[in-house]
């Protein structure tokens, strides 16, 4: 899964919860501005950042994710039909 993709993805979620980048960022212990570069695909969260990610919003397919981030391979899940 590209970094875009994943991207996406936070972001949605984020919205989803009625979060914004700095309150999520609190919740998670980045600051914000790595929120930001996460959702523009930028960056590439950590496994154990996804796992906190899952934690929050309570998304199953975010540890799906994680398990892409960790090993670094593609999935032809399409992340943004599982919300």
């Amino acid at each position: 899964m590209n970094q875009q993709k994943i991207g996406t993805f936070i972001s949605t979620v984020r919205k989803k919860k009625l979060l914004t980048q700095k309150q999520l960022a609190s919740l998670i212990g980045v600051r914000h501005s790595v929120i930001s570069l996460y959702e523009l695909g930028d960056r590439r969260p950590s496994p154990e950042v996804v796992k906190k990610l899952a934690v929050i919003c309570c998304f199953l397919s975010l540890f799906v994710l994680c398990s892409c981030v960790r090993t670094g391979q593609k999935d032809s899940v399409d992340f943004m039909s599982a919300m």
